[in-house]
């Protein structure tokens, strides 16, 4: 009966473990062949989580040593096709480890099989997606996992409370399209990256207007559950953005743009390993005049008095909701009026105040009591 028990506990523990999973990808992800395991680095963890790689020959252990490695792990170890074995999965901060690699290391030692020996996937971005992007914000409007052959499936709306907007500049002295959320995502992930060019070299006909990560300047995880509504609209956003843990670079992602007088529309597809697509739908729309208007509320607060007082509010309903700093609602969503609600009675420490529109968009303020 013992056994039962601990067997229960242990399926329990086991369920609870794998309940929740990271969904953002801290680098770009790819595959390596090694030709001969003879070639195959050591492999040092670093303090900060990061690894050394320590090759055979000092020169490549340098160009590594030029990066970050997040991490590198073996796949298919117990295969028996050759073309399988010494395979890896790299996870680094730039693309610029696969160039320099290319120029100066022997692909009879190794090399990346998603990526041509002569970087004939690289482009310049078209100008449209430049002109489009560049000084940007889009808000993350609709989303859809799209089934193999399944093309025609309508997009899906994302929840009304879920907002995650993400901002674009262009360098052009690097050609780099650089893209960053704004704060934490509602699953609680932030990520600052570069994106490049890219053609489609599996296929010479096909011309379209595409991009590809290629660098990651910071990156933020937290792992999230599947039952979050968040969950799966992050995951096709980090997909298509080439952030998910999965090296299925071989895929370009596809951009389509829809130009109108209210407002700029882009659509990010990305192929998957299963012949479905990943679709995120990315919208300036009116969200961006909302969040304007948001821009220039204040939160007013003084020792003389205890209510909270909210500068500029147009002339329609506003609601209320606070929080602890741990997350613990102290006041639940209500209609806001003046001189309702004392912020005296509230214990000392850190809250966080949401102020809702009639249309359910919000802005957050920190209350120190």
């Amino acid at each position: 009966m013992k056994h039962n028990y601990f067997i229960l506990l242990f399926l329990t523990v086991s369920f609870f473990g794998f309940a929740q999973t990271t969904i953002l990808c801290e680098g770009v992800s790819t595959y390596l062949k090694f030709e001969s395991e003879e070639y195959v680095p050591s492999v040092t963890e670093n303090d900060d989580g990061t690894f050394t790689l320590l090759f055979s020959e000092d020169y490549i252990t340098n160009i590594f040593a030029k990066y970050e490695i997040y991490e590198i792990r073996h796949v298919f170890a117990s295969s028996n096709s050759e073309s399988l074995q010494n395979m890896y999965v790299l996870n680094f901060d730039s693309q610029n480890l696969i160039i320099e690699s290319q120029q100066n290391v022997s692909s009879d030692i190794f090399y990346f099989p998603h990526y041509p020996l002569d970087n004939s996937n690289t482009a310049i971005i078209t100008e449209e997606i430049i002109s489009t992007l560049d000084g940007n914000s889009f808000y993350v409007t609709k989303y859809n996992s799209i089934g193999e052959g399944s093309y025609s499936e309508p997009m899906q709306n994302v929840p009304e409370d879920f907002k995650l907007k993400v901002t674009f500049n262009y360098d052009i002295s690097k050609g780099i399209l650089y893209a960053e959320n704004d704060g934490v995502s509602p699953c609680g992930n932030e990520f600052s990256i570069g994106l490049f060019g890219v053609t489609d070299y599996t296929d010479a006909s096909n011309e379209f207007e595409g991009l590809n990560l290629w660098e990651t300047m910071s990156i933020t995880t937290s792992p999230s559950e599947y039952s979050q509504p968040c969950h799966n609209i992050e995951y096709i956003l980090y997909y298509t953005l080439g952030l998910c843990p999965s090296p299925d670079f071989s895929f370009p992602t596809y951009v389509e743009i829809d130009k109108s007088e209210e407002a700029s529309r882009v659509t990010l597809r990305k192929d998957t390993a299963v012949f479905g697509q990943e679709v995120i739908e990315l919208s300036q729309s009116l969200l961006s005049i909302k969040e304007n208007s948001f821009e220039q509320i204040k939160l007013i607060t003084s020792k003389n008095n205890q209510y909270p007082r909210f500068t500029n509010l147009k002339n329609s309903k506003y609601y209320i909701e606070v929080f602890s700093i741990l997350g613990e609602k102290i006041i639940k969503k209500t209609l806001y009026q003046k001189n309702t609600i004392s912020l005296n009675s509230f214990q000392s420490g850190l809250y966080i105040i949401k102020l809702y529109n009639s249309n359910n968009d919000y802005k957050t303020f920190k209350y120190q009591n």
